[in-house]
């Protein structure tokens, strides 16, 4: 039998496959791959926020974007891809008959589209995008 300094006879008696450590290694790999894309993926989703400029012009009520408290006057504010709504009061939800929500959607580029009533889903008389803005309508009563 073998000392064992010489590894030969100590090493035929451990259960030992050469590629064990490989996979190990690779499930390792695996996993840290998946944390640091899922670690990506959360800031990618926080880079996806885009400064918008909400412009009431001469609407000098309380509005809410997204439900949060009422502000007045222009804001900038980030927010994210996606769908967002605005309301500026108080509303009836009958369908056909105005409401004072409305929707609209930021696109991966920053721009503002789709602007819609939040009650019908048709384009909202509201307000407009352009570009990072969302534009409130001015009307004038008589």
């Amino acid at each position: 039998m073998r000392s064992a300094g010489s590894g030969r006879t100590l090493l035929a008696r451990i259960p030992f496959s050469p590629t064990q450590p490989v996979t190990t290694m690779r499930a390792r790999l695996a996993v840290l791959l998946v944390v640091a894309v899922a670690s990506l993926l959360g800031s990618a989703s926080l880079a996806l926020a885009h400064q918008i400029h909400i412009e009431p012009g001469s609407y000098a009520y309380p509005y809410s974007i997204n439900a949060h408290p009422p502000v007045t006057g222009p804001v900038v504010i980030d927010l994210r891809t996606g769908i967002h709504e605005i309301e500026t009061g108080g509303h009836v939800n009958v369908r056909g008959v105005a409401s004072s929500r409305f929707r609209f959607t930021v696109t991966s580029s920053g721009a503002v589209t789709n602007v819609v009533s939040a009650v019908t889903g048709q384009p909202s008389g509201s307000a407009v995008g352009q570009g990072p803005r969302l534009v409130f309508k001015q009307a004038t009563a008589s």
